[in-house]
């Protein structure tokens, strides 16, 4: 910020002086006192003076100089300080020194010329004259040559202090003797490597002359033998490595290091061996123990591994040696092959470390390491591929009481191994060692068997498993024994693997052998004996990729026996890109756990629902990139210790936005550091981090956060706060003073980069505040200035835009508002004067023209417009006034039609929708006033949309019934106005007088009746004909069905569904239905009697889901439904036991087909209850009831003649018996009874009459699961009961042990499907099938289902009878079965036509190495099979040669749900010529974490041998060493690195050309969590591949070629997580149409492509979808080669500007915009739209985007509204105004209306003359009004008077409907009501309007009191005090004085009631009583004759 306060300074400094007006002097006074005051304020967050400071071409800092990477020639440049003592000149282009360049720089002491072009012999001999202080010179990284003639004088001789010089990497051969002369006293360090560089024997060496040199590398070099006197004595580390050197006697002379026997501690000889000498003349290599034997004082030796060999005796002499390094990584050599007893025995006690990694080591005797005990610490054993755990198990017997602290053994097994484990024998020696550390990373480690972590040492406290595959298992247990470990690390691979281009070679147990034994590894549960332990869960609505875990997981999950015991002491647990795809629900760990780090990031932990109990010291919590997106608001419950939580990069948007409490972080009290980043959040509640008082850095970067309005003033340490990448705009008022008070104490750093920050005026003071607030924010280059344009621009300078707002932020305009304002003022002046003057006779004339008007309508004779009289809206409190009296007297008496919401509200319908649609759709508004109504803010909003709609239409809406007394003070203030303003109608209560209850509901269904809709309807019908003539509408709102009272209709359909009815035909309902629908209601009887009688054409009828009980159906229900077809009484509670003797509920239904009974309370079925549908209905379900059967003579089933279905099922069915069922039924359903499988249970004849029509029988689950296993021998097939069922064609019914089917099935000629199936809670127990099993089933059997059988054996002869017919054979979920018992099984069906095979699950739960092997797949060439579903199997591989016994006739294969991994098994895949379609995907879904331990069974784990007999798949190692390539980088971290080095042999080389079936149409790998590179792949053109899909896994590199798949028309590459890419992927897809890329990391490719390289060889793409790829920028080529696209997806992004070319897409129909920042479309593309929507329909979507709704985008906004593209309805467009906010755009039109009129320019001149204009013309017309003001009262009056004179409906003016109106106050309501009423109305025969008794009810008071004096003679005011004071009375005399003065006749009677003074009378009453006679009332005590007169005399008045 000082830059940009600097620079503002220095502008307005430089127009000062210009101006001669400052002298320098005072400016640099000016300038000091400024800083001080800037740096006092601490105003900059970011310093911008830099350490180094420019100096030329270069950037210096005191006596330091940095020319690198400058693209210099002259290495001195000129404006460098002589007082140098550092300059790197380092990666620049000199390519020579010219002589004393460096002469001026005599202090400099470090020189680097590295990574020059200097060459050859051009380095002059003076070149470094006068650095006689350097100590440091790097020359490396040349192609100096050094070998000219340095006789007289070298380069370097004038370096007298130089200590060390690197010319590594150079082309050094010939090193002159006389080189290095002058630097032997100083140079220590020389590095001569990478040179090529020989030594023959020279006598002169140049090394010699170096007596204090202690370091010489001349590693890489071109050396080939050693001699004595070469280095000189003092040297201490030597490295020759990578020369060629050989290990040898003769190659390392005896005496060759006699000269550093008592100075060397480090010597490198690694590297010198050729492999193929290795190899082939080992005799010829050994261990030079001779000339080592010297080294007294050696500490680190590094060599070559030698096969066979010993260290000889010579090796005894270093006693020093620390470390031995034999290893063969970094391009060293070591093939020692095996380790012997007799290898380390001449190594001293003093070796501490010591390296055989990468040496090719295969057998370790057990005694190997025993003479190393007292001292080894370290032992690394890695990548020695062939070693395994067996051979390492016996390695450690010689390790036993050593003090060996770590072990590493990285990569031991063979690569794609597979069933790798550790047994207990292989651990058996580890208990008596000390290790401390153990890293066994990249074994693919799957299990480790049950004791074998037992064995683990106590003092083990870090173990290293990175890079396996363990999953859940029962070793689980053994953890807690590991009392010692404090950190354990399992994380899997962090980086992507190549495509394997060579396969490997079959190493797998089992496939290679002539038996093929499959000895699978299985870790699972054991099948028990009960076979009630087999619960079927998938449900068979479910797809297969949505539902759970199969059903065979189900005993390990999710019941609460499980407790995980972690080790005692761990501290650290780290499980990271292990793709775990489990959900977090309700998991307990044993609270005696020390576990403070938990890592769990980058795994697919997707259900975070909790708790997780247990972990109570937990500090460290990291749970990013797990995709989480089901969240419980309790996860962190049982958190309450942590610190430290990381939950970035996951789908929080919901949890997160819906916590108003701050539930979710409540329980974080603790927490200290959390990151929410990229977390897809839109919306943060205010009191969100409510808990979270201790906060000190919250990260919410890389959201969607528009306002960030949150409360953080609880946190009060809160040190950072990350904002960035968001659409944060400004902050609070109260954010920015928290920010403040902490940064009084603490630093603050607070990060809004990369957001639009509001360059606005209305956001001043934000922007002032981050250039002055003590905050620590970065610099303002990375902000973005969002300007009141809608445009974005970078903010390079805060203080130019604050100034640039201060200016333009001033209103010019001010005098022209002001004469503007003066104006207008002065007008409404006036006008309100004339209105005050005129005030009565304008309200008189305003009520009695709307009253007149009212009467020449004719809208009284249509009140049916409405579909209901009145709405009413009541509080819940007051339900039962409501639905008891007032429905009772309203609608059955008055037989009004009133809106209830709870009976008549649509449902599903918003709240607010129903609302309104009450009020429009009836007549009056009646509310209910009652206290609780008052407090209701629903009740509150029914009473807004009223008045609206009164306001809107008219009409008189609301109607107050004052159900009891509410006082005034809790009245809201728009409900005391209705009240004061409207005559209201009060309840007299339920003890009032029964005369004055009946008056009331009288005068309330009146007021109610009292109002047409014409008018309401004429302004619906004008709106709708506008909207339609502007085409504004883009979705019709006309909808199929209409209401028709509380139900919606369409023709002769209602849905009465769901709505609550208690009634079952209700009101409203057209009589002409033939389906209504009732469904799920709360009918509970069907009362009254003939209730659907009206519906004589009804055919279908739905009654399920209400309450009807008990047996409350009357007889005569369903008379008059004599059509009815169909008829559903399902899940109610019906018992239907009562007397039908004479006449039953379903007699009249005499068409009825179709009965529905299910799901009831039937018990016993009367016998005739049916008697009247026998020949008419045919289909009967008494399904979920409790009907039993004892053996009744009457049975109402026998009375159906015409019964063809008939379900029984899931009732209390013990026993049948023949003439149960009647002759002609088709399908009979008896499941889930408790009928036994046998002879008893079924009777020979029990089927008897149904044996020729019966064609499907369902007996399932009729078996005790209990009594199938432990009597087997009462259960049997009823053979002889079914043998007469000749035609049965379906036949499901429970499977039994070690039973076939009897000779009575042979009669079942036409049975089609057997199913026995477990499933769906069926009983199946067979156990084994034998070949005796189906010999009874005929040759008609096509489908035959035995999943969930418990099958364990099959015989190899069992299908062999249904060979010519079965065509489907179900085998899944028999988990004891595996692939060999089936291999055995397809025996038999050899020569079949079976097609179809389902086999999934047939393997245990959590099995390892499931393989199939060629012998098990022996007998299937011979079949017909056209599928294979093989789902849910844990298969990892087929043997080579498996596949190749696939029929031809294979064409669709499903491998879902099982871990098959690349192998050799690919090559096969081309010989499965008829497969078109193959499934391998993973699962879909996240597992349960399981709630108990599996039951080992793995093999090996369990023997006493316990053998190592991993399952591997690999490759074989070659003889030649030189195979062995070490590729990781020593600098890269471990989980940034390429795949280890023994992957490196199937990667990446040239060759593999991959061969798909030929006929192979679709392939589906998903959800497999595949992890490789789409690097360069081949696959042989003759393929048809057309639909691939790869979505949901991990491929995150594209970068292609990919060949050969030249038909493929579908690519799925969805939610991938890609972010690599190459430009030229899709250069060999050119026949794709349908592209799916959808989320992805497309940003970096999309955007930086500008030539459109990247979609460009896509000609033919017809479908594109990148959507979700945080695309920001679309270059305007980028979609250029794609001619015929139709549809284009391009939402969930974060695209601003949208200005692409689609102009070529001249077929675009589909553009989804949707959810971006496009605030407007450019006009190039609107027109293009515009132009294809000519042709076809196009489809745009722009919503959920800030549409810009400012002047310079009108003809946007107006192309929206006008444009034939269909869009959707505006409702989800946010308007993005000129003021930086954004509102929600409810109607587009009238935000253009707004934009229209305020973007008009308004020109002063033009305004003010308009202005001026007006206001004259205004003073003359007032002038011309008030001169001839009484002409023209009289003109109006006699006008008005001549029109009412011609109305018809006033030729009679003694048609008046009172006599007269009283006026008076309600003081004197006893006279008026007493004596006035009795006199006049009772005696005289006169009618009276008194206002609490005529006025009507919910009428505005003023018309009442305008139509009272209208439809009366004369009004009689009852003058007393009282009314003197009263307004309303004052109104009513002012009302009878405009009348009088309108119709010119006299209205006003004045009664003198009492006496009143003068003074307080109102000038107009003291007006009309001196102008006019009053009468006055001569008191109560007046004698009788005075009375009798004036009571005379006033009805003569009021007569006249």
């Amino acid at each position: 910020m000082d830059f940009f306060f600097f620079s503002f300074f220095g502008t307005c400094v430089s127009k000062m002086l210009k101006s001669g007006r400052l002298g320098r002097w005072k400016l640099l006074l000016i300038l000091v006192l400024t800083v001080a005051l800037r740096e006092s304020k601490q105003a900059s967050s970011i310093s911008f003076l830099r350490p180094f400071t420019p100096c030329g071409p270069c950037v210096c800092n005191g006596t330091v100089a940095d020319c690198s990477n400058r693209e210099l020639r002259y290495p001195a440049p000129e404006e460098l300080p002589d007082n140098l003592t550092r300059l790197s000149l380092y990666n620049n282009s000199i390519f020579n020194l010219s002589p004393r360049v460096f002469a001026r720089f005599t202090s400099l002491e470090w020189l680097d010329l590295s990574n020059n072009t200097l060459f050859e012999n051009i380095i002059p001999v003076d070149a470094f004259s006068g650095l006689n202080r350097l100590r440091k010179l790097n020359l490396s990284n040349n192609w100096l040559t050094l070998d000219g003639d340095y006789s007289a004088k070298g380069p370097f001789d004038s370096l007298t202090s130089l200590q060390r010089l690197d010319l590594s990497n150079n082309s050094l051969e010939k090193v002159g003797p006389l080189l290095f002369r002058a630097l032997n006293s100083t140079l220590n360090w020389l590095d001569l490597s990478g040179n090529n560089i020989t030594y023959e024997g020279e006598s002169k060496w140049p090394i010699q002359y170096l007596n204090n040199l202690t370091y010489l590398d001349l590693s890489h070099n071109n050396l080939k033998n050693l001699s004595r006197g070469l280095f000189k004595q003092g040297l201490q580390t030597l490295n020759l490595s990578y020369n060629s050197i050989p290990l040898s006697d003769e190659a390392y002379p005896e005496d060759t290091f006699e000269d550093l026997k008592d100075s060397l501690t480090e010597l490198q000889i690694k590297a010198n061996c050729n492999g193929s000498d290795a190899s082939n003349s080992t005799a010829l290599l050994h261990y030079p123990d001779k000339a080592l034997s010297l080294f007294y004082n050696l500490q680190v030796l590094c060599m070559d591994g030698l096969p066979y060999q010993s260290f000889g005796s010579g090796f005894q002499n270093l006693t020093s040696l620390i470390k031995l390094d034999l290893s063969g990584k970094w391009g060293g050599f070591c093939y020692i092959i095996m380790l012997s007893n007799n290898t380390f025995q001449n190594l001293g006690n003093s070796l501490r470390t010591l390296d055989l990694s990468l040496c090719n080591i295969s057998n370790i005797d057990a005694g190997t390491f025993s003479p190393l005990g007292d001292s080894l610490r370290v032992l690394d054993l890695s990548y020695n591929v062939g070693l395994g755990f067996d051979t390492l198990g016996e390695a450690v017997y010689g390790l036993q009481g050593s003090v060996l602290k770590e072990l590493y053994i990285d990569s031991i097994v063979e690569p794609f191994s597979m069933c790798v484990k550790v047994s207990k024998r292989n651990t058996r020696y580890f208990s008596n060692t000390s290790l401390e550390f153990i890293s066994a990373k990249n074994n693919r480690l799957e299990v480790f068997c049950q004791g074998a972590l037992n064995n683990m040492p106590h003092t083990l406290s870090r173990v290293s498993l990175y890079g396996n595959r363990l999953g859940f298992g029962s070793y689980f247990k053994d953890f807690e024994n590991l009392v010692g470990l404090t950190e354990l690390e399992v994380d899997g691979h962090a980086f992507a693997f190549h495509i394997p281009v060579r396969y490997p070679v079959d190493d797998v147990e089992g496939c290679n052998t002539q038996e093929g034994v499959n000895a699978q590894c299985q870790l699972g549960v054991r099948r028990h004996s009960s076979p009630n332990t087999h619960i079927w869960t998938t449900q068979g609505h479910k797809n297969e990729h949505e539902q759970s875990e199969s059903w065979e997981l189900q005993e390990l999950m999710r019941s609460k026996e499980l407790t995980f015991k972690l080790p005692p002491n761990l501290k650290t647990f780290k499980s990271r890109w292990n793709q775990l795809y489990y959900r977090l629900e309700e998991i307990t760990f044993d609270p005696n756990n020390s576990l403070v780090h938990l890592e769990l990031c980058s795994n697919l932990l997707t259900t975070w629902t909790g708790p997780m109990r247990g972990l109570n010291q937990l500090e460290n919590l990291n749970l990013e990139n797990n995709l989480g997106y089901v969240f419980g608001i309790r996860f962190f419950h049982d958190f309450k210790s942590v610190k430290n939580l990381n939950l970035a990069q996951n789908y929080m948007r919901g949890v997160v936005g819906d916590d108003e409490k701050g539930l979710f972080c409540g329980p974080l009290d603790r927490l200290e550091y959390f990151n929410l980043s990229s977390n897809y959040l839109s919306f943060l509640p205010r009191q969100i981090f409510r808990g979270l008082i201790n906060l000190r850095f919250l990260n919410l970067s890389h959201n969607d956060i528009v306002t960030f309005n949150v409360n953080i003033t609880h946190m009060a340490n809160l040190s950072t706060l990350d904002l960035s990448f968001n659409n944060i705009k400004y902050l609070s008022l109260e954010i920015m003073n928290h920010l403040n008070n902490i940064a009084e104490r603490i630093e603050v750093h607070l990060d809004l980069t990369f957001n639009p920050l509001a360059c606005t005026c209305e956001h001043m003071d934000f922007l002032t505040w981050v250039e002055q607030s003590k905050v620590v924010l970065p610099s303002s280059e990375h902000y973005t200035c969002l300007m009141s344009d809608g445009n974005y621009h970078p903010m390079t300078d805060i203080f130019q835009v604050i100034d640039q707002l201060e200016s333009s932020c001033i209103d010019t305009l001010g005098i022209l508002v002001g004469a503007v304002s003066c104006a207008f003022c002065l007008l409404v002046a006036v006008l309100s004067a004339l209105v005050y003057r005129y005030r009565w006779k304008l309200r008189y004339l305003y009520y009695a023209s709307r009253l007149a008007y009212r009467r020449l309508q004719t809208c009284d004779n249509d009140n049916d417009d409405f579909e209901f009289d009145a709405f009413v809206s009541y509080s819940s409190e007051d339900n039962d006034f409501v639905h008891g009296e007032l429905l009772e007297e309203l609608e059955t008496r008055a037989g009004l039609r009133l809106n209830v919401h709870n009976r008549d509200f649509i449902p599903g319908r918003p709240i607010p929708s129903n609302i309104v649609s009450a009020v429009q759709s009836s007549r009056r508004t009646l509310v209910v006033l009652s206290r609780e109504l008052v407090r209701s803010e629903w009740c509150h909003y029914e009473m807004q949309m009223a008045t609206m709609e009164a306001a809107h239409t008219g009409r008189d809406v609301l109607l107050f019934l004052l159900y009891e007394d509410v006082p005034s003070q809790q009245l809201p203030r728009d409900v005391m106005y209705n009240l004061q303003s409207s005559t209201y109608i009060t309840f007299p209560g339920t003890r009032a007088e029964p005369s004055l209850v009946r008056d009331f509901w009288a005068r309330l269904a009146q007021a109610i009746r009292q109002l047409g809709r014409w008018k309401l309807l004429l302004i619906l019908v004008l709106t709708v004909a506008l909207r339609e003539s502007k085409q504004t509408a883009s979705i019709s709102t006309l909808r199929p069905f209409t209401p028709c009272g509380p139900c919606v209709c369409n023709a002769t359909v209602a849905d009465c569904s769901n709505r609550d009815l208690k009634y079952p035909a209700p009101d409203g309902l057209p009589d002409n239905l033939t389906r209504l629908s009732l469904h799920n209601n709360s009918i509970s009887d069907l009362g009254p009697p003939n209730v659907f009688a009206r519906f004589t054409s009804l055919e279908w009828l739905d009654l399920s889901d209400s309450i009807l009980f008990v047996n409350v159906i009357p007889v005569d229900a369903f008379d008059g439904l004599g059509r009815l077809r169909e008829l559903n009484l399902s899940s109610n509670k019906l018992t239907l036991n009562g007397d039908y003797s004479a006449k039953g509920p379903f007699d009249s239904l005499t068409s009825l087909q179709r009965l529905d009974l299910s799901n009831n309370s039937l018990e016993k079925v009367e016998p005739l209850l049916f008697r009247a549908l026998n020949s008419t209905l045919h289909w009967l379900d008494f399904s979920r009831n409790n009907i039993t059967y004892e053996g009744e003579s009457k049975w109402p089933i026998q009375y159906l003649d015409n019964l063809t279905y008939l379900d029984l099922s899931h009732n209390n069915l013990k026993n049948i018996s023949r003439g149960l069922f009647k002759q002609g039924l088709r399908t009979l359903n008896l499941s889930y009874n408790s009928i036994p499988l046998s002879d008893e249970a079924y009777p020979e004849d029990t089927f008897e009459d149904l044996k020729d029509s019966l064609t499907e029988l369902q007996i399932k689950a009729n078996c005790n699961g209990s009594d199938a296993s432990n009597f087997t021998a009462l259960l049997h097939y009823p053979d002889k009961a079914l043998s007469l069922l000749r035609n049965l064609q379906v036949l499901c019914m429970d499977g039994l042990p070690y039973q076939s089917f009897g000779s009575g099935f042979q009669n079942l000629t036409s049975l089609m499907k057997l199913d026995l199936s477990g499933k769906w809670g069926g009983f199946c127990y067979i156990i084994m099938l034998s070949n005796n099993t189906f010999q009874n089933l005929g040759n008609s059997l096509r489908t035959l289902d035995l999943s969930l059988c418990s099958i364990g054996k099959i015989d190899a002869g069992t299908f062999s009878p249904l060979g010519d017919s079965l065509r489907v054979l179900d085998l899944s979920y028999n988990v004891g079965m595996g692939f060999d018992k089936l291999g055995e099984a397809v025996y038999g069906l050899q020569g079949s036509v079976l097609k179809e095979l389902y086999i999934d699950s047939i393997v245990e739960p959590y099995s390892t190495c499931v393989k199939v092997s060629k012998l098990n797949t022996r007998y299937f060439p011979n079949t017909s099979l056209e599928f294979i579903s093989a789902k849910n199997n844990h298969l990892e591989v087929f043997c080579q040669g498996a596949l190749n016994n696939m029929p031809h006739t294979l064409s669709r294969v499903s491998l879902y749900g099982n871990r098959l991994g690349f192998g050799s098994y690919f090559k096969d895949l081309e010989n499965l010529v008829g497969l078109t379609e193959l499934e391998v995907d993973g699962h879909a879904f996240a597992f349960h974490i399981p709630a108990r331990y599996p039951v080992d069974h793995v093999e090996g784990c369990n023997t006493p041998e316990g053998a190592n007999t991993q399952c591997q798949l690999g490759w074989r190692r070659h003889s030649s060493p030189n195979t062995h390539i070490r590729t990781t980088q020593g600098d890269k971290d471990e989980y940034e690195q390429t795949e280890s080095w023994e992957q490196q042999e199937l990667t990446r080389s040239e060759g593999l050309t991959f061969k798909l079936p030929p006929n192979l149409k679709t392939f589906k790998s998903r959800w497999n969590q595949l992890y490789y590179r789409l690097e360069e792949i081949t696959f042989d053109p003759n393929n048809s591949l057309v639909d691939l899909e790869l979505r949901d896994n991990l491929l995150t590199t594209w970068t292609g070629p990919m060949r050969g798949l030249n038909q493929l028309e579908t690519l799925n590459l969805q939610n991938n997580l890609a972010y690599a890419f190459g430009i030229r992927f899709f250069h060999d897809f050119k026949s794709v149409k349908n592209l799916n890329l959808a989320i992805n990391y497309m940003r970096g490719v999309v955007g930086d492509d500008e030539k459109g390289l990247f979609f460009e060889p896509l000609d033919k793409l017809q479908y594109l979808d990148i959507s979700s790829n945080y695309l920001n920028v679309l270059p305007r080529q980028i979609f250029r080669g794609l001619v015929n696209l139709r549809f284009l997806n391009l939402s969930h992004n974060d695209i601003v500007n949208f200005n692409v070319n689609i102009t070529h897409m001249a077929n675009l129909s589909t553009l989804d915009l949707s959810f971006n920042n496009i605030k407007y479309l450019s006009l190039e593309i609107m027109n293009h739209l515009n132009n294809i929507v000519e042709r076809i329909e196009v489809h745009l979507d722009l919503t959920f985007n800030p549409l810009a709704c400012t002047c310079e985008h009108m003809d946007f906004l107006t192309w929206v509204e006008q444009s034939k593209v269909v869009l959707p309805s505006s409702e989800h467009y946010t308007c993005f105004m000129s003021d930086g906010n954004y509102h929600p755009m409810t109607d587009i039109f009238q935000v253009i209306d707004q934009l229209e009129s305020s973007c008009i320019d308004t020109l002063g001149i033009l305004v003010g003359a308009v202005s001026c204009a007006f206001c004259l013309l205004v003073a003359v017309f007032s002038a011309l009004v008030y001169r001839y003001r009484w002409k023209l009262r009289y003109l109006y009056y006699a006008s008005r008077l001549a029109y009412r004179r011609l109305q018809t409906c006033d030729n009679d003016n003694d048609d008046f409907e009172f006599d007269a109106f009283v006026s008076y106050s309600s003081e004197d309501n006893d006279f008026v009501h007493g004596e006035l009423l009795e006199e006049l109305e009772t005696r005289a025969g006169l009618r009276l309007n008194v206002h609490n008794r005529d006025f009507i009810p919910g009428r505005p008071i003023p018309s009442n009191i305008v139509s009272a004096v209208q439809s009366s003679r004369r009004t009689l005011v009852v003058l007393s005090r009282e009314l003197v004071q009263s307004e309303w009375c004052h109104y009513e005399m002012q009302m009878a004085t405009m009348e009088a003065a309108h119709t010119g006749r006299d209205v006003l009677l004045f009664l003198l009631y009492e006496d009143v003074p003068s003074q307080q009378l109102p000038r107009d009453v003291m007006y009309n009583l001196q102008s006019s006679t009053y009468i006055t009332f001569p008191g109560t005590r007046a004698e009788p004759s005075l009375v009798r007169d004036f009571w005379t005399r006033l009805a003569q008045a009021i007569r006249q």
